[in-house]
């Protein structure tokens, strides 16, 4: 992955992720909550991110009332889609032990 794509400056905030050693972005959004973005500016990415005036980065999602990123904003894909070692991206057993219950169906919401 490359972070030769970002804007001036954003280099400095590149940091390996703990899960996979891969290069990540720390924004915090609009929540206020921090979030990992990949570094290299995507196209199909579904945050938009800006350095504000203190130089944090900022991300919001796009959302059906703003869909498309403001002009000033950066299109960046969070890493937790592209990282190979994500919480949950580990398949499901492929049996229970038979002292364990399904709850699969519980846990289903009605239609």
């Amino acid at each position: 992955m490359t972070t030769s794509q970002l804007p001036a400056g954003w280099d400095r905030y590149v940091r390996p992720c703990q899960s996979c050693g891969r290069p990540i972005l720390w924004a915090f959004t609009e929540q206020g909550s921090r979030r990992m973005l990949d570094p290299a500016l995507d196209d199909q990415g579904n945050q938009a991110v800006v350095r504000d005036g203190t130089g944090t980065l900022r991300a919001r999602q796009l959302s059906t009332d703003r869909p498309v990123p403001d002009g000033f904003e950066k299109l960046m894909m969070p890493h937790v889609v592209t990282c190979p070692k994500a919480p949950g991206r580990t398949p499901p057993p492929e049996s229970l032990p038979p002292n364990v219950v399904p709850l699969d169906r519980a846990r289903r919401r009605p239609k």
